[in-house]
């Protein structure tokens, strides 16, 4: 019976345990796009989704939920081919396994999988799926 219920603190303690990270946040598309533009290995069709989707995405961390909102269709050219894009809304509660002023480290279900978020100041977090590219984001309440 201890060992299941000190689980459970510990378990509550990881979905509460990053307040900084509490927020509303918003893709920055010049901090994010001044990054990216220095990676000569990056290929040109990714450059050119980056520069056309970067700055739109908004989420809101909340304990241990994660709120990505759904944002309107917009039309993206890559190579010369037009192609519709959307951000589709999601709402999940994840686990976080680390919490820093540097680093916050969340798993979240329903395909999102591990998010790895560098703070770099209170207000300024990026990430990075490929692990080449980032796509910062600045908090905006």
């Amino acid at each position: 019976m201890k060992k299941i219920l000190l689980s459970i603190i510990l378990c509550n303690m990881h979905a509460f345990a990053c307040e900084h990270l509490d927020g509303h946040w918003k893709s920055d598309n010049a901090m994010s796009l001044a990054y990216n533009s220095t990676l000569e290995s990056l290929p040109k069709n990714k450059k050119e989704f980056i520069e056309q989707v970067f700055g739109y995405a908004e989420i809101i961390h909340k304990g241990n939920a994660y709120h990505f909102l759904p944002l309107p269709t917009i039309e993206i050219t890559i190579e010369g081919k037009n192609y519709p894009f959307f951000f589709e809304e999601v709402k999940v509660e994840g686990v976080i396994h680390e919490c820093s002023s540097e680093k916050v480290i969340a798993e979240y279900p329903n395909g999102i999988g591990t998010a790895v978020m560098n703070f770099e100041g209170p207000d300024v977090y990026w990430v990075s799926p490929d692990g080449d590219w980032r796509e910062y984001f600045v908090r905006i309440k």
